[in-house]
């Protein structure tokens, strides 16, 4: 973990890393992070794809996260039939395939948050891969690659469980990522 937290001490904006993360760490690492980024003064959006925000919500609140310091693209909601909750940093799209939207939701949020310190977290590019082609995939974080680029002030982190069978994700993503980091 202190690669990670010396990773995000070093970023000032405008950087994109894909963080390779054990299946069964992945919600842990989101916190941390999110934690981190807070402690910094970032504000930031949570591409929820494996979790919804009822169960997030559970989640944050446990670990003393600021919800109010994060917005919220649920993709997986209405996939399950989850209730949905109306609250103004909660966007629900269909599902992870919804590339277009997502990346909508996310533009909106971001262009909501004051400051120049703000974060995309995107819980999972593993999930998105079992709703979408791998170039779908490669192309939505290429969008949020542009947006962190074009906005110096944003910071875009993806968050991914690597191994075997995403070698090929991970070497899609070279073009689009401008670091790996292990997260243990």
């Amino acid at each position: 973990m202190n690669n990670i937290n010396e990773k995000l001490a070093q970023m000032s904006g405008g950087e994109v890393i894909a963080i390779d993360v054990p299946a069964d760490g992945i919600m842990r690492a989101n916190v941390e992070i999110i934690k981190n980024l807070h402690a910094q003064g970032y504000v930031g959006v949570y591409i929820a794809l494996s979790k919804n925000y009822q169960e997030l919500a559970q989640i944050f609140d446990y670990a003393g996260i600021d919800k109010t310091k994060l917005y919220i693209v649920d993709g997986i909601s209405n996939v399950y039939g989850s209730a949905l909750s109306k609250l103004p940093n909660v966007k629900y799209v269909d599902s992870p395939s919804a590339i277009k939207t997502i990346d909508g939701a996310v533009k909106d949020f971001l262009d909501t948050i004051q400051g120049d310190k703000k974060f995309v977290l995107l819980d999972s590019a593993t999930v998105l891969l079992l709703y979408n082609s791998f170039e779908q995939v490669v192309s939505l974080c290429g969008m949020l690659s542009e947006r962190a680029k074009k906005d110096r002030s944003v910071c875009i982190i993806m968050s991914l469980f690597l191994g075997v069978p995403n070698k090929k994700m991970s070497e899609g993503l070279v073009a689009v990522v401008d670091e790996f980091v292990s997260f243990s």
